[in-house]
């Protein structure tokens, strides 16, 4: 076990020799104003000395006769560094001011703040010197870090050796000189409480020993956990508990051990487990541990984000912002005070390592695919990974409405399955093409915290308005929903603000009206919200019109909404998608040579227009031809898209995509013959109208058929060849 028994050299007078000088730092010059010369004499030269720094000081150097500003400029120029004692008295004298600005100029200068003042400008600009605090001389972590900032040789030594002797598995005795300290309290004891005192120090001697705190004990704490880590852990948890002389100490051993479990760690992951466990508090490093737990949890949640993408080309921009993070954390905690600072500073360069090992398997993987998979038929796009482009001419129809001066009436945002709904909402905003005094809020009323119960729905509308309003709970009911609304729609008027509030799959709505979850009161109080809140725009976004919904009179709560329309992709926006898929994403800076793009030509003579023609435009197959057209050019080597890979990409396409043809085709035939007049293009590429209005109608409104003059056909030729292969 490590019995301390302290050296505290500023108040004890150690002035122990080593068998061995290493200087790394010459002379210091100490700049001070005379009216503390008893503190700099009697405490701070001695505590520089005992650790082994050759001092330069006005009252050893200087000569009577001779002129003060000549000796001191010679005395200073023969030291490779100045400490300056920072006081009020300090500031006001031309002599030490003089002194300050030729240590600026000539070498290192470490400002020493000993009694409360402003930092001098010339210590600030361009870059702060982080000074040393010791406006309480009795905490023994400024003197460690002032011995260090002089590179104190035998301060240094002595710490080393006996880390050393440690590490060799022998005992280490550390001896409290300067008895006259302890003639002292002797004498206090003695007069005060002679007896306890005797029957304290003989139930445990080293509880006396310790009244004074041990400078360096942390790192003495630390050596003995690389040796013995249990015994180890009982020692700093028992200084913590019961030595408040040593606590502070042995608070630094905890955080010096956090840092090197989290160094050690090879997920990056799993770094900030050991960090979120560092002491806190609101002196020295305790009270800057919150801006290292920041930094690791941005270096983890970066890592956490590379793992979830399984495209390499993606995988390559996060991991060179993973490193340049990592970067930024190592000179952040620079900054910091002791132990954080070189501890951390290591540990940055440990997970430096494991990301640029990572970075450059992953730029492997890049290389190995002749072009970026970036295309993918499936759920609402995220635009900083996936191919995407935004709905700008939905999206200019909403800014119309939402921007009435009387408040917008509603919007019905309608449009076919797999039209790309859900991705124009989730990207509305970010993208520079609405006010930036517009927010929008997108609730799913497909997630089961919007649809169970009213005040799930409620609940559902506060989280994402509630965090900018102080104060109020949850709402449960309707009342309290709409009061709520009512706050935050002074709020946005305060601000000159409008918020959309997108509902989307708003046909589940309908439906749990129809299974008595909602009642038709939710409906009242949309529609009293739309009349009153005119900074709210409500949007209900789904594949069916309002007139359409069965369970409840929409047309009757929302008679004066108005209807925006999602149609298929134009010929201009199909091919920006196809050559410029990530224009919109901000993973890359916005001239990056290395945002993943496809020239006109890596698709083959009309390939653009022929993947137009074969999907009319429809988002998801625009994207799901995509998508099958890279993997083939990426498994077959090759270097574009040839007219015989297309039409096998067609082929695969309808294979890939077959359970949305299914649904598009199939499952949304719902009227008698309806089906079966789809049916009869398998066999033909056009027919007559279908005999039955009601059928007639739906296909048009499906846009599944289309009636070109002369017969009907099919509207998109990929349903077509699904039809034929799989329907």
């Amino acid at each position: 076990m490590i019995r301390p028994r302290l050296a505290l050299f500023a108040q004890a007078g150690y002035h122990g020799a080593l068998p061995y000088d290493t200087k790394t730092m010459g002379p210091i010059f100490v700049s001070y104003r005379h009216h503390q010369r008893e503190w700099v004499w009697e405490r701070l030269v001695p505590a520089l000395e005992a650790g082994g720094v050759e001092v330069i000081i006005d009252r050893d150097r200087f000569l009577a006769g001779e002129r003060v500003v000549g000796q001191m400029d010679h005395a200073q120029d023969r030291a490779d560094a100045t400490i300056v004692v920072l006081t009020p008295q300090y500031l006001d004298s031309l002599y030490c001011m003089h002194e300050l600005e030729r240590g600026v100029a000539r070498h290192k200068v470490i400002p020493v703040v000993q009694e409360e003042c402003e930092i001098p400008g010339i210590l600030n600009d361009p870059h702060p010197i982080l000074h040393v605090d010791l406006r309480e001389p009795e905490s023994p972590y400024p003197w460690g870090d002032l011995l260090d900032a002089c590179e104190a040789p035998e301060w240094t030594l002595k710490i080393d050796r006996v880390v050393r002797f440690l590490e060799r598995g022998q005992s280490v005795n550390l001896v409290c000189l300067g008895a006259h300290l302890w003639r002292d309290q002797r004498r206090d004891r003695r007069r005060d409480r002679l007896r306890d005192w005797r029957r304290d120090r003989r139930r445990d001697r080293r509880r006396d020993i310790c009244l004074l705190p041990f400078v360096g004990l942390d790192r003495l704490l630390v050596a003995y956990h690389e040796t013995s880590s249990e015994p180890a852990e009982n020692e700093i948890n028992r200084l913590i508990d019961s030595y408040p002389s040593q606590k502070h100490q042995a608070l630094r051993a905890r955080a010096r051990l956090l840092a090197r479990e989290a160094a050690a760690q090879s997920d990056l992951t799993k770094v900030i487990e050991p960090v979120q466990r560092l002491p806190i508090g609101d002196k020295a490093f305790l009270a800057q541990t919150g801006i290292v737990k920041e930094g690791a949890a941005r270096v983890a949640q970066l890592q956490s984000r590379i793992d979830a993408i399984d495209r390499p080309v993606f995988r390559e921009s996060t991991a060179r912002q993973l490193i340049d993070e990592i970067e930024r954390f190592r000179g952040q905690v620079s900054g910091l005070r002791e132990p954080l600072a070189s501890e951390f500073r290591a540990a940055a360069l440990a997970w430096k390592q494991v990301a640029e090992r990572q970075f450059a398997g992953i730029q492997s993987a890049v290389l190995r695919e002749p072009a970026h998979q970036v295309f993918r038929a499936g759920d609402p796009v995220n635009r900083g990974q996936e191919a995407f482009i935004p709905r700008v001419n939905v999206i200019g129809k909403l800014e119309q409405q939402v921007m009435l001066a009387t408040g917008c009436p509603g919007v019905i945002l309608y449009g076919r399955r797999r039209r790309g709904k859900s991705s124009a909402l989730r990207n509305l905003t970010g993208l520079g093409l609405l006010p930036v005094s517009v927010r929008a809020a997108t609730i799913s009323m497909q997630e089961p915290k919007a649809f169970s119960s009213l005040a799930a729905f409620a609940g559902r509308i506060a989280q994402e308005i509630a965090p900018e309003l102080p104060g109020g709970a949850t709402p449960e009911t309707l009342s309290e929903l709409f009061d709520l609304l009512s706050r935050y729609n002074q709020q946005l008027a305060s601000r000159k603000e409008r918020l959309i509030l997108a509902l989307d799959e708003y046909e589940n709505i309908d439906l749990k009206i129809g299974e008595g979850v909602f009642s038709l009161d939710l409906l009242a109080t949309i529609r009293e919200s739309i009349q009153t809140h005119r900074s709210i725009t409500w949007l209900f976004a789904g594949s069916h019109t309002i007139e359409e919904l069965p369970n409840a009179p929409w047309t009757s709560y929302l008679v004066s909404a108005r209807t925006i329309e999602v149609s298929n992709f134009t010929l201009d926006e199909t091919r920006l998608l196809l050559t410029e898929p990530m224009k919109y994403s901000q993973d890359w800076a916005k001239d990056s040579t290395d945002r993943p793009r496809f020239d006109s030509s890596f698709w083959g003579e009309g390939g653009i227009e022929r993947i137009q023609h074969e999907t009319d435009g429809w988002p998801h197959l625009v994207q799901l031809i995509a998508e099958t057209c890279v993997d083939l050019v990426n498994e077959g080597n090759k270097r574009v898209v040839t007219p015989q890979l297309l039409e096998k990409a067609l082929d695969e396409a309808i294979v890939r995509g077959h359970t949305v043809m299914y649904e598009l085709m199939h499952r949304e035939s719902e009227l008698p013959g309806e089906w079966q007049y789809l049916s009869g293009f398998r066999e033909r590429e056009t027919q007559s109208a279908p005999e039955d209005l009601a059928v007639r109608r739906s296909l048009l409104r499906r846009e599944v058929a289309m009636d070109d003059g002369a017969a009907w056909r099919l509207r998109v030729p990929l349903m077509g060849r699904w039809l034929r292969e799989r329907g």
